[in-house]
């Protein structure tokens, strides 16, 4: 291998009787061990395996190393040894299973380097005591966290050390154990010419590199009877391939440091997360389909899925198969004498054809590629820029209209531009100032752009038939993005979308189904797809057998349907790199956790007053003072004593005074976060999806009451008296679906300033202590990117960071719409900053973060969704590299609560059918599921 420093050597091993002055060398080091051990009578190698089962960890026989014999089988496993020769005949055998050389790894532990550290009043005392260090030369190491404590490597094993510390590319990590068995309790004198009093200790050396070094590594320790162990405590996650066992010679079996049944640091666990079924499962296709050909207009090579996908579409384009040429919804069946149409679904049939329908759809998990797959659609179309004459004589458009989340334009654009050969496609925006003005205007244009909001705004103003150019125009077809953004069937915003006029029609969503089954029927009414479109019939076929407890007809024919209109694969239907998901469980300080148990307790009492002594007028305030608790008990997981106290610990016991409008958006902002709020009139649902994938900056308001019941815009524009059942009604506040407030908490203080003026004693809390040390153990250039709910978590974690010397970039809602894609363009593009502080709000949709490996939540949310879409924006398609995702949260905490509740909404289908009617007031039910949480 080519060497890297030219002040630096390679590991050797040594070449034998009559070799060079190396092999010098390396006899006058075994001959002084021999010495030495002739003086301290250690056991000897065949004592060791008689007496000892563990392997050596220092087995130096000088006969042997000059003899350059293999060494002896010790006791170990057999079956986790490997054969010498089967190593060193062919070291390229080994390495070929490995998909990168550059890969950082963990070799193995050398322990039991006898050494000896100077005393001080700074220096531990008690035998077994431990501390990490660091070399200061071949001979001499110094404690990391206080470089009063110094030590010696006995003059034995300096020629090990020395070779280890100048090898360029290994990284060593060293802890020193106290081990006064061997203390004689004199002091030595020194050059000194005083006495100085030393303590023996041990050595042990875990060892880092690349994994290119594997052979190398193991000759040079195998040739001199050094013994590689497991490692204990690693500061790196990282695969452990130790060349001494079998293991190793298979990437897939190598373990990572973490699951080494050891903690990175004391109070931190580190463990895998097993997966959850999918709940969407349900919807699979199974359906073997040809592959398309990859469209001329289209740059990038399509995945083997994408092409089965342009398969299925350009068959739903077609139209109903009624011949029978292909499984379909519906079927004609007849003879001389009678004919009929069949529905596969329910089994019924009918004498009329049905309606025409063209479209379906395309529900891939997250990352598959869907954008993609759609632009493809578009490119493989057979006549661009042509208009076609329908047989009732309306001319359709050969343009596609494109309908997306404000916050999503841009990434379409971008897509756009990344994956279509220049001059094949072409595409404008309908959007703000950048408006089609009229019919025609967009004859030589394939795709236009447009959001939902413009499309409501539009017809709100000028109605269907007005000249607006979105209702005069039969489009060739008319796609939606993140479909599942008209799921509220009566929203004006769905009603005017369901109004397009298309020749075909598409609803892409990777959540099809979201809060019920019924979120299907408006994807179905969109689509105009008959006789489903209707939901009494959709519920007739299909939601009554599952209310009835026939769930085996219900879900059959629920498969039925969506094998003829639904596209649905699973996450590992593309080869993506190995993804590992873990949890890091952190304990909190004594003093943290105090402070966490008082606002606990003082939570748990408040609200058992109000759920035994107040009154139906006084409890929604009530509850909000409790949701601030629960909010402060959050924080201290995240922030530990930098959670401010003037705010964070006040009488919780004190009445809140606040009006109803200035606490009705928290109080809005926290049913969103737990699950999402319905309108009181047309159940409309107000959740976190809604939230993301609204613009920042509408604001169009809805209407809280104090006893929390919704109204929402739609239904206050309607000019209606809105009351919330009481009388008199009680007081009603404005409230708005802006996602950056999801960011915010009532903490108000500058958290960054107050960092600043805290003593240089108060540690960061747990969780950013172990986030630091996981991202100080990446391999240069590896890129994370870290999650929070809170904007003062990231404030407290780039505290943190700077700390540390590790750059970082955040992306958050305070960052203005302008400037964000110049953030995600240096992350994507420039070496540092490595680490990207990111928002849920803002990471959940519309990125593509695949230059990261690494992903970091800093705490868990009520919705898992919202998670695993934020993890999706870095293992997608695209994807190079192996990902770890990791999720924090504190034992023994409300977040344990939290998680429960996480895994009860991915396992639970019955909410699916929920009714919608509920009898409880909001505020007292919100409490007894509080109360039971805590």
């Amino acid at each position: 291998m080519p060497q890297t420093a030219t002040k630096r050597r390679r590991l050797n091993p040594p070449e034998g009787p009559g070799g060079n002055q190396h092999m010098q060398a390396e006899d006058i080091w075994a001959n002084s061990i021999i010495t030495q051990s002739t003086q301290n009578t250690p056991p000897t190698s065949s004592s060791i395996s008689e007496n000892n089962p563990e392997i050596p960890p220092l087995l130096l026989l000088a006969d042997k190393l000059r003899e350059q014999t293999v060494p002896t089988s010790l006791s170990c496993n057999a079956s986790d040894t490997v054969d010498p020769e089967a190593q060193t005949d062919d070291p390229r055998a080994q390495q070929s299973s490995y998909s990168s050389s550059k890969e950082i790894v963990c070799f193995g532990e050398i322990v039991g380097i006898l050494s000896k550290c100077g005393s001080s009043p700074s220096v531990p005392s008690a035998d077994g005591t431990s501390f990490r260090a660091k070399f200061k030369s071949c001979e001499k190491f110094v404690s990391i966290d206080n470089d009063a404590i110094t030590g010696t490597i006995d003059s034995d094993y300096t020629h090990l050390t020395d070779l280890l510390q100048n090898e360029a590319e290994l990284d060593l990590q060293l802890t020193c154990t106290l081990d006064l068995s061997r203390s004689s309790g004199a002091g030595k004198r020194t050059s000194s010419s005083f006495y100085l009093h030393e303590i023996p200790c041990t050595i042990s050396i875990i060892i880092y590199g690349p994994l290119e070094m594997l052979t190398d590594i193991g000759n040079f320790f195998q040739t001199c009877e050094i013994y590689l162990q497991d490692p204990s405590d690693c500061d790196r996650n990282v695969r452990y391939c130790n060349p001494h066992r079998l293991s190793s010679t298979n990437r897939n079996s190598c373990p990572w440091t973490s699951e080494l049944k050891t903690h990175l640091k004391n109070l931190i666990e580190m463990k895998p997360i097993s997966p959850l079924p999918e709940l969407l499962d349900v919807l699979e296709s199974s359906e073997k389909l040809p592959e398309a050909m990859q469209p001329d207009a289209i740059r990038t090579p399509l995945e083997r899925h994408q092409r089965q996908a342009l398969t299925f579409m350009h068959q739903r384009e077609l139209g109903w198969a009624l011949n029978g040429s292909r499984p379909d919804l519906w079927e004609y069946m007849g003879n001389n004498q009678r004919h009929c149409f069949v529905n596969h679904v329910s089994n019924a049939y009918q004498e009329e054809e049905p309606e025409d329908f063209s479209g379906g759809i395309i529900a891939d998990p997250m990352g598959l590629g869907k954008t993609l797959t759609m632009i493809s659609l578009v490119a493989s179309a057979a006549q661009l820029h042509k208009l076609v004459m329908d047989d009732d004589d309306v001319v359709t458009s050969a343009t596609t209209l494109i309908i997306v989340p404000p916050p999503l334009l841009g990434t379409w654009e971008e897509q756009l531009s990344e994956h279509v050969n220049p001059g094949s496609l072409t595409w404008c925006r309908h959007h703000g100032k950048t408006k089609l003005t009229e019919t025609g205007s967009y004859n030589d244009i394939s795709i236009v752009l447009t959001t939902y909001h413009t499309v409501s705004a539009e017809w709100k103003s000028h109605g269907e038939h007005s000249p607006s150019v979105l209702f005069s125009t039969r489009w060739r077809r008319v796609i939606l993005d993140e479909a599942h953004f008209i799921r509220n069937s009566s929203s004006q915003l769905t009603v005017a979308t369901c109004a397009i006029d298309a020749a075909a029609r598409w609803a892409v969503t990777g959540t099809p189904i979201q809060n019920r089954l019924s979120d299907l029927t408006t994807l179905f009414s969109f689509l105009r797809v008959y006789p489903y479109s209707n939901r009494k019939q959709f519920d007739a076929d299909i939601t009554t057998y599952w209310k009835e407890g026939n769930t085996e007809e219900a879900l059959k024919r629920l498969k039925r349907l969506a094998s003829f209109l639904i596209l649905r694969r699973r996450q590992n239907t593309i080869q993506l790199p190995l993804r590992r998901d873990l949890q890091c469980a952190v304990e909190l300080t004594g003093t943290e956790r105090a402070m966490y148990d008082e606002i606990r307790n003082k939570t748990v009492a408040r609200i058992d007053d109000i759920l035994y002594e107040s009154s139906d007028d006084t409890r929604p305030v009530e509850y909000t003072n409790v949701l601030q608790q629960i909010e402060a008990m959050r924080m201290v997981c995240n922030l530990g004593l930098y959670y401010h106290a003037r705010r964070g610990l006040r009488d919780l016991t004190q009445k809140n005074s606040e009006s109803w409008a200035s606490i009705a958006q928290q109080n809005f902002d926290f049913q969103g976060e737990m699950g999402g709020m319905q309108c009181r009139y047309c159940f409309a649902v107000a959740d976190t999806s809604a939230r993301l994938l609204n613009s920042t900056q509408s604001q169009q308001s809805l209407h809280l009451s104090k006893c929390l019941q919704l109204i929402c815009s739609d239904c206050i524009s309607k000019s209606q008296p809105i009351d919330c059942g009481h009388s008199p009604s009680c007081p009603f506040a404005p409230v708005y679906l802006n996602p950056t407030s999801l960011e915010e908490t009532s903490l108000s203080f500058n958290h960054l300033e107050y960092v600043a003026s805290l003593p240089q004693a108060v540690k960061f809390p747990p969780k950013i202590t172990a986030l630091v040390t996981q991202l100080k153990a990446l391999p240069p250039g590896v890129k994370s990117v870290v999650f929070s709910t809170w904007r003062t978590t990231l404030d407290i974690v780039e505290a943190g960071l700077n700390q540390a010397s590790i750059q970082c970039l955040r992306f958050d809602g305070t960052i203005p719409l302008k400037e964000r894609q110049a953030v995600i363009d240096r992350f994507r593009q420039e070496a540092t900053p490595s680490v990207l502080l990111l928002t849920l709000s803002c990471g959940a949709v519309g990125l593509t973060l695949t230059v990261a490996s690494y992903a970091f939540i800093m705490e868990p949310h009520w919705n898992p969704t919202l998670e695993d879409q934020a993890l999706a924006r870095i293992y997608r398609l695209g994807q190079r590299n192996e990902v770890t995702t990791v999720r924090f949260y504190v034992r023994d905490s409300f977040e344990e609560r939290v998680m429960d509740v996480q895994n009860s909404k991915r396992q639970m289908a019955a909410v699916l059918f929920a009714s919608q009617d509920s009898t409880a007031g909001p505020s007292l039910t919100l409490l007894q599921n509080l109360r039971s949480l805590l």
